[in-house]
Order: C-alpha cells, then sequence, then structure tokens
C-alpha cells in the first residue's frame, strides 16, 4: 500500500499557497529561501506535480539569485524576463530594508550590558506563531517556544539545543542540519518535517507524532527512541530504516 503523502502549504507575500494557481498569481522573489530549503520540490511533490519538482530539484542552488530565479520561473511556467527578475530582486531587497528599519525603530534603547545577551538569540513567548517564516541560521537556545505554532517554518541551520517546543505545531518544518540536542519535544507534532542530519542528542520524543518525518543521517543518540530501542532491542539507533519500520507499525 503506497503512503499518502501528507501536504503542507507555502506562505507568499504573506498569503498562505494552497495550489499551483495561487503559487502563480503570487509568486514573487520570496519564493527563493523556500526553494533553497527543499520546500519548494517537497510542495509541488505533494501537489502531484512530479514534472515541476523535478525541475525545481535539478535547478543549481551554487547559482546566482537570478538565475535561480529564472529557472524557478520556468518549472512554474512563468515568464522569465530578465527585466522582470530583477524588478522581483529589487523589490525584495527593499522589503527587506524597509522590514529592518521598522524593527530597528520599534527597538528600546538598551543598557549596553543588555545588547550582548540580546545578539544572542531571539526571545519568543510561548504560544507564538511563527508559521511558514524563515528562522534559519539563527540562536534559539534554551527559547519557551512551548505550543507554537511553527508550521512550514525554516529552522535550517539553527540552534534549537535545550529549547521547549513541547505542544509545538511543527508540521512541515525544516530542521536541516540544525542543533536540537537536548531539546524537549514532547507531545509536539512532526508530520513530514525535514530532520536530515540535524543533531538530537538526548531529545525529548515522548508522545511526538514522526509521521513522514525525514530523519536521513540524524544523530539520535541517548535520545528517547534511542533509549528504547537499545534497552528493548539492544539496537544502537542509528539507522533511521529502523525507526521508520517501527513509526509504521507500532505494534512491533
Amino acid at each position: 500500500m503506497a503512503t499518502k503523502m501528507i501536504k503542507i502549504d507555502l506562505q507568499m507575500k504573506g498569503i498562505k499557497v494552497t495550489n499551483f494557481d495561487e503559487l502563480q498569481e503570487n509568486f514573487s522573489a520570496d519564493i527563493l529561501p523556500i526553494f533553497q530549503s527543499g520546500r519548494l520540490a517537497k510542495w509541488l511533490k505533494s501537489r502531484e506535480l512530479p514534472a515541476q519538482a523535478e525541475a525545481i530539484d535539478a535547478i543549481d542552488k551554487n547559482s546566482t539569485e537570478q538565475q535561480q530565479l529564472a529557472a524557478i520561473c520556468r518549472a512554474l511556467e512563468l515568464d522569465d524576463d530578465e527585466d522582470v527578475l530583477q524588478f522581483l530582486l529589487d523589490d525584495r531587497q527593499v522589503a527587506q530594508v524597509a522590514q529592518a528599519a521598522q524593527a530597528t525603530a520599534a527597538t528600546p534603547v538598551t543598557d549596553a550590558s543588555d545588547v550582548e545577551a540580546e545578539e544572542a538569540s531571539i526571545l519568543a513567548p510561548s504560544g507564538v506563531d511563527w508559521s511558514g517564516q524563515d528562522m534559519s541560521e539563527r540562536q534559539f537556545v534554551g527559547e519557551d517556544l512551548r505550543n507554537a505554532n511553527l508550521e512550514n517554518t525554516d529552522f535550517s541551520n539553527s540552534d534549537l539545543s535545550n529549547a521547549d517546543l513541547s505542544g509545538a505545531n511543527l508540521k512541515g518544518a525544516n530542521f536541516l542540519s540544525s542543533n536540537l540536542s537536548k531539546i524537549n519535544l514532547t507531545g509536539a507534532d512532526l508530520t513530514g518535517a525535514d530532520l536530515t542530519c540535524a543533531n538530537l542528542y538526548k531529545a525529548k520524543l515522548i508522545d511526538t507524532t514522526l509521521i513522514d518525518a525525514i530523519l536521513k543521517r540524524c544523530n539520535l543518540d541517548k535520545s528517547d527512541f534511542y533509549t528504547f530501542f537499545y534497552n528493548v532491542f539492544y539496537l544502537p539507533f542509528r539507522n533511521q530504516e529502523v525507526f521508520g519500520i517501527y513509526n509504521q507499525n507500532p505494534e512491533l
């Protein structure tokens, strides 16, 4: 019996995109981090658009942003006019500058002693909604993100060690090469999440949903699943294929 792929949504220009027509209508340079994280190809596959997904996977991620954007347009059956692409890139840059200026203006004056600590991490109250946001390459060490809505959020190459994400919605989230050591994922939903090469050393995974999660080459040493398999089956839990068998057959 074929496994049904979980559908994920994308955020484009602040709009939730659920189908191919909406993706074309709301297309912008904001597609670049979505493409670079691998979520675009995954989204297309979940919409049963294998030809477009294959074309996206074939794009060189080491090429320039304009070359990437042009290739994405061709894959999505959109005009790849050079002037239009440059306008989209310029528009994205202007928006980023304006957003940074707004954030700076809203930042209260602090003592010099507070600056270093605040630069180290992004503080967030529990229950925060960062769904679909790009939070890659950032520090969230020890953060309280309990019950947060982090669906389709990009945490690739970020440090979430000792963070509390218990009860969080992490469907389709991207944790590629992230440090998740000693993270608390109790009761969290990671359906369809990508944890490729993530470090889950001593992670708490009690009642965690991992249906269709990608666990290739991740480190699960001394996590709850590692301890379970080692103590019960005398197996060092480093082969994610074993987990895949267990996840689909919990009666084992």
